[in-house]
């Protein structure tokens, strides 16, 4: 059940999304609590009729059985308002997730997909300054293609673009391709995170409602594991 990349929304997606919202009516049109009211109320007839004259039930035990029935009440009503608001959210979440097909998303990986005749680009949070940072790029044989040198770099984030071309610029097949970034500190290497950007083909949604981009050569990832949409 998914969103397609052509940005229409799957009739299995909006039938799953509209299932939940139905469920949730129908089990508030349901007739059990009213059976549970009809229940109680006979039951307080039947005490009432049977009571002994000569001692009648005392009203504040009427009035304790009527508060109690109360809450419970109000609680299933609460609970089931609970339920349908969970409904909605997730109904609203996964179409805003769907406005997200065709857009490039940032996502903290190791790897990039390089389209045909594209590029791979990215960002490296960097907690402190760096002498001289570097973005190291291995094909699927474990080969490194390129190595891009960014200089120094100040704390906070480095932005790094790869063309898809090799040492002597050569254009490389697309493909999966691993991105290891890496910054000396006084004469120390040190290994650093790397986010990269991806488009979003489509969206699809789990068993628990949770909402998955499915992203060209990276899998699905989860729509929180975001950092920045472009």
């Amino acid at each position: 059940m998914s969103v397609n990349a052509n940005g229409t929304v799957s009739d299995a997606l909006l039938d799953k999304l509209n299932g939940g919202l139905d469920a949730a009516k129908r089990s508030k049109q349901a007739k059990g609590g009213e059976l549970d009211q009809n229940a109680f109320l006979t039951m307080m007839l039947a005490q009432m009729k049977s009571q002994d004259p000569l001692k009648p039930l005392d009203p504040s035990q009427q009035l304790a059985q009527l508060a109690q029935f109360t809450n419970v009440t109000e609680l299933q009503k609460l609970n089931q308002g609970f339920k349908e608001m969970t409904a909605a959210f997730a109904a609203q979440r996964a179409l805003s997730a769907a406005a997200l097909i065709g857009r490039q998303v940032l996502v903290e990986g190791g790897s990039g997909w390089l389209p045909e005749d594209g590029q791979i680009s990215g960002r490296i949070p960097v907690d402190d300054t760096v002498d001289r940072l570097t973005v190291r790029i291995t094909d699927a044989q474990g080969r490194d293609v390129r190595v891009l040198d960014l200089g120094s770099a100040p704390a906070g984030a480095a932005d790094f673009v790869w063309d898809g071309r090799d040492a002597r610029g050569e254009a490389l097949p697309a493909g999966l391709y691993t991105v290891r970034a890496e910054g000396e500190r006084a004469g120390k290497t040190q290994q650093f995170t790397t986010a990269v950007s991806v488009p979003v083909h489509s969206v699809s949604l789990d068993g628990s409602g949770g909402i998955g981009l499915n992203l060209p050569g990276l899998g699905s990832r989860h729509v929180d594991e975001v950092i920045e949409i472009f």
